[in-house]
């Protein structure tokens, strides 16, 4: 499953750019510059932002990632959200790819052209075991399973 702690760093981001939001809505409203009727809609855009990197770190945690000996299966069950993407290792790119996040997490590529509708698809068709504790090793035990897979066949 996708390591938390890395998820949630990640996503602070938005806090710069949720707290000064609600700073520049409630300063807004205490100058008189807006009215109360208008004062939710300048501050619930920020409080989204303030909220989303607990809300994506969520969703991460009903995340499931599996290597089966057949293929590779990802399980999302949260927020609302039911996914399963299951990959045979025929569909699988011949080279895997490692993005790393911080040290010992990353992301492993294993799939290309793939959906963008997909959670963990990239903007390029990419799916991805995202923010995954030791990479590397996930990556070479994916390697050691599809090797021992096609001397089956």
């Amino acid at each position: 499953m996708p390591d938390l702690l890395s998820t949630l760093r990640t996503q602070l981001v938005l806090w710069w750019i949720g707290l000064p939001w609600i700073a520049a809505g409630l300063t807004l409203y205490f100058y008189g510059l807006i009215s109360a009727a208008w004062a939710p809609f300048v501050l619930v855009p920020g409080l989204v932002f303030v909220a989303a990197p607990f809300l994506l770190t969520f969703f991460a945690d009903g995340t499931i990632y599996a290597i089966t000996n057949l293929r590779a299966i990802i399980k999302h069950d949260a927020i609302g959200k039911k996914e399963t993407v299951s990959i045979d290792f025929a569909d699988m790119d011949d080279r895997l790819e490692i993005l790393p996040v911080r040290s010992g997490i990353g992301h492993l590529y294993f799939a290309s052209g793939m959906s963008a509708k997909l959670s963990d698809v990239d903007h390029t068709g990419k799916l991805a075991f995202r923010e995954i504790a030791q990479p590397e090793a996930v990556a070479e035990l994916l390697e050691k399973i599809r090797t021992q897979s096609k001397a089956e066949r």
